[in-house]
């Protein structure tokens, strides 16, 4: 609907959208139905409780499936957060130029004048001194 940007941001803009939401997808999805399945198994072996008869028969009514995969997907799931920046690079052309490396970028100014104006930080050879106010 915006008439400013082009087809081909338009299109960027769809195609990070729907990156984020499908990497939001595959990893939390699969964590939450490990996690329902993990909380069913248990509490179908509570409702068991009572009639073990002895230990052994209690661990071998345990489903060690579920658990091991639901604790599986708890380490694996954050680990999905690590992706967003590789994807938002990839989808995200600007992110690849840093503003103060390319002078192209910011319009063939120097640091010292980007840093005078912009508010950016100074190169390490500019010493930063106190402006005193006349007496």
């Amino acid at each position: 609907r915006s008439h400013g940007m082009t087809a081909a941001e338009k299109l960027r803009v769809v195609v990070l959208v729907t990156s984020g939401l499908a990497l939001y997808a595959c990893s939390y999805v699969p964590y939450y139905i490990t996690q329902v399945l993990n909380v069913h198994a248990r509490q179908r072996w509570r409702a068991r409780c009572p009639t073990f008869a002895n230990e052994a028969e209690a661990r071998a009514a345990l489903d060690w499936r579920t658990y091991v995969s639901h604790q599986v997907m708890r380490g694996l799931m954050p680990l999905a957060i690590c992706l967003h920046p590789l994807l938002y690079m990839a989808v995200a052309p600007s992110l690849g130029c840093c503003p103060q490396s390319c002078l192209s970028c910011t319009g063939s100014r120097t640091p010292e004048e980007d840093a005078g104006s912009s508010g950016q930080v100074l190169p390490l050879k500019t010493t930063a001194t106190p402006h005193t106010l006349g007496p």
